[in-house]
This record gives C-alpha cells, sequence and structure tokens, in this order.
C-alpha cells in the first residue's frame, strides 16, 4: 500500500505528534508498506535526514510565514504591548500585518493552499492510495479536506480541536463547525481515547468514522549513538524530564519547588525547550542541581533517559490532552516521578499499572510528599522493568498494534 504522510515539519526538533507518526511509519516501512511524506521547511526547522530516513519519498516546500511573525514578536516585546501597541506596531510593518492576517483571520489559508496543491501533485504523480494528515496543527487537516484526489483520506488526531482548552473559548462554536465539516471528507479519522470520549455524542457527528487509537510509544529503541557520561552528574541522583514545557498547561514550578526542598545530591536535568522565564529564575535557586540541555537530537535524548536514576513526567492541567512523552518512559523501563495537576489526570490509566511509578499531585508541598520520593528513588534506581513485561501490560501502546489497527481500518474501507 502506498501512503503519503502530511507533517507539519521533519526537523530534528519537531513536535511529539510528528514524532509519533514517524514510529508509526518506521513500522509500516518494515511491513513493506511504500511511505511518502509531505511537509514544509523553514528557516527555524530544516530536513532530519535521520527521520526523513523513515520514508521512501519525501516532497517539501519553503514557507517562513510562522518563524518571521515569531521573530518579530520576540523583538518587539509582543506579549508586553497593549492592544492599541499591538495594531499600532502592525500597521507601520505591512509584510508582517499580512502575515499576521492570514494566521489569526484567515486560519493559514495561503499555507492551507500551499499544502493541497503538494499533496495533489504528489497524490497524482505516485498513486497514491491513501493520505494520512497528522494533526495538530489543524490546518493541516483542512488541506486534505479540500485536496481534488482519488487517494482515501485519513486524520490521525493527536490533539483536540474544537474542544482545545488551550484555544479561544469564544470560538469553540466556530471550531465545531469546521471540524464537523472536515471529518465528513474524511473517509476514517484515527483519534485518541479523550478526543473520542470528548465528540463521540455531538450532534451530527459521524461516528461511524471515528477510530480509537492509543499513543504508539511502547517500542524497544536502538541507540545509534550517544552523548559523553559526563552529561549526567556523577554521584548525584539524576532526575530526567525530556519534552515541552507550557507555562499554561504544563508548568514547572511545582516539580522545581519540589526540587528546592529535595537534599542536595538531587539533580534536574530538562531536556527540550519552554517556560524559559521559569527555569532562569530557578537556576538562581538551584544552581549547578538544574541543568537545561535544550534540544537535542532523538539518540541523545534517549540515552539520557535510559541513564537517569528517575524519569520525570509533567501532566497538563487540561484532562483532554496526555503527555505523549509517558510512554517513552514506560518504554525504557525506569522508575517514573508522575507530577498531576487533576485529581482526574488522564495519566493515571497508565501509570497505575506501572509498578515503578510514584505519583504526586500538586499542591502545598509537604515533608510527607518529600519522603515519599526519597524513599521511592532509594527503592526503585536501580530497578528496572522488562521490556517483554511492559508489551504485556501496554500491548495497544505498541507501535506493531497501533500501526495494524491502521491497516486493517483503511483496508476495510469501501474501494
Amino acid at each position: 500500500m502506498k501512503i503519503l504522510f502530511v507533517l507539519e515539519n521533519m526537523s530534528k526538533n519537531c513536535g511529539a505528534n510528528v514524532n509519533i507518526a514517524l514510529t508509526i511509519a518506521s513500522r509500516l516501512k518494515r511491513q513493506n508498506h511504500e511511505l511518502l511524506a509531505v511537509t514544509k521547511v523553514d528557516e527555524t526547522h530544516g530536513m532530519c535526514e535521520e527521520k526523513s530516513g523513515c520514508f521512501q519519498h519525501v516532497t517539501t516546500f519553503f514557507n517562513n510565514e510562522y518563524e518571521r511573525l515569531d521573530r518579530f514578536y520576540q523583538k518587539v516585546d509582543w506579549e508586553k504591548k497593549s492592544r492599541f501597541e499591538k495594531m499600532g506596531v502592525l500597521c507601520i510593518h505591512p509584510f508582517i500585518l499580512s502575515s499576521w492576517m492570514d494566521i489569526k483571520l484567515f486560519n493559514c489559508y495561503f499555507l492551507r493552499r500551499k499544502y493541497r496543491k503538494v499533496v495533489e501533485g504528489v497524490c497524482k504523480k505516485y498513486g497514491v492510495d491513501v493520505v494520512i494528515a497528522v494533526v495538530a496543527p489543524y490546518y493541516l487537516a483542512q488541506s486534505l479536506k479540500s485536496a481534488k484526489i482519488k487517494s482515501k483520506k485519513a486524520l490521525y488526531q493527536l490533539d483536540p480541536y474544537a474542544y482545545n482548552e488551550t484555544f479561544d473559548k469564544t470560538k469553540t462554536a466556530d471550531r465545531e463547525k469546521v471540524e464537523l465539516q472536515t471529518i465528513k471528507k474524511m473517509d476514517i479519522v484515527f483519534v485518541t481515547k479523550l478526543i473520542y470520549n470528548q465528540i463521540k455524542e455531538k450532534e451530527n457527528i459521524e461516528r461511524e468514522k471515528l477510530v480509537v487509537c492509543e499513543f504508539p510509544g511502547i517500542v524497544k529503541r536502538e541507540i545509534r549513538k550517544s552523548i559523553e557520561m559526563s552529561s549526567l552528574s556523577e554521584g548525584k541522583i539524576n532526575l530526567v524530564f525530556v519534552g515541552t514545557l507550557y507555562p499554561e498547561i504544563r508548568n514547572p514550578k511545582f516539580l522545581l519547588d519540589l526540587m528546592v526542598e529535595l537534599p542536595e545530591k538531587f539533580v534536574l536535568h530538562i531536556v527540550g525547550g519552554g517556560a524559559d522565564d521559569i527555569l532562569e529564575e530557578y537556576k538562581i535557586k538551584l544552581g549547578d542541581r538544574l541543568c537545561c540541555h535544550g534540544w537535542l537530537d532523538s539518540d541523545s535524548a534517549y540515552h539520557l533517559m535510559y541513564q537517569a536514576d528517575v524519569l520525570v513526567n509533567i501532566n497538563n492541567s487540561v484532562r483532554n490532552q496526555l503527555a505523549s512523552k509517558l510512554f517513552d518512559y514506560i518504554s525504557t523501563g525506569k522508575p517514573i516521578l508522575n507530577i498531576c495537576k487533576l485529581k482526574d489526570c488522564p495519566s493515571l490509566e497508565y501509570t497505575e499499572r506501572y509498578d515503578y511509578c510514584l505519583t504526586i499531585f500538586e499542591g502545598r508541598i509537604e515533608k510527607k510528599q518529600i519522603d515519599e520520593i526519597q524513599q521511592f528513588v532509594e527503592k526503585y534506581r536501580k530497578k528496572k522493568c522488562s521490556f517483554s513485561e511492559i508489551e504485556k501490560l501496554f500491548k495497544e501502546n505498541t507501535d506493531q498494534y497501533v500501526a495494524d489497527l491502521m491497516i486493517e481500518t483503511i483496508q476495510s474501507l469501501d474501494p
């Protein structure tokens, strides 16, 4: 089967959704399917050769609209300006104004049109059987919706759109309309359990098109290269967090406050980005006990994870989005410190199956919590769960299970 993935980018530090798609693509390629991809590149996000190796054919195009606007925001200190000041700044920068209007008012019309045209060309050239748009961002779904192709159309939706709690709540109804119209144009929509449970009962939803796919993070990995062992602190208890931090929904302050209270032998390593102001503030308090590595290539990040004493998972403050990194952590067999912001956190469904995990709920820090963490670390830091046991516990989260489910579903569609 010829399968075309539509991705936001394929850079070294691409987002979690792209990495999930690459996990599935790698499995499908090993099963002798022909894998193709369409993605954009820009000044910040170039093509990572290692990641492009998941596909036999990759088609790229250049678009710098988002990055140009982001750089401008940083340059003028956009967040600190009033609405009036923002309008004034835009009016004297016409090129920035055009990008702002396209993104904010027309939902990335020009980018959607470019993706659509490239997808149409690839489908015609290679005779693609099915196109899978990986969302978010949702403009990829809208591009596929309007594409004039004979191939089957599928979405792989890993983040909510209509009911995304980080979006403007006054525009929920507009997003509902867009989502319903998009689903109508699809042959199949693969969604997470959290998204399915939220939209399955909505009026006019074509529920028969929705197929629940778990996060396919349970994968046995081979690390092809390593970084120097000095990246971890010798003679210390090394806690490692890998991922993106968001001040609004994945704020690290509670974890950092725990670090202030934990003994000096505890060192926290942050691999990734986000919440820079918060990290800078705590760097002053923690000194060498807070090590920020920035973005690393996949092998280097996984190497740190496998060398850690304990991995740290910070959950989201919203109920319909789960940090997919949790399954990468579980795959290592390492102990996990799971920090929850909600009493009904969606991570609990999975961590309760995994004995090598301690869950701490955010709130006022008490001596009891500090003692629990120290006892957990001393008990489990030298232990590791076997991958064969992990596969049994999380069968539906293996890349093979999810890939097989996708292929079986696509093959069941009417010709």
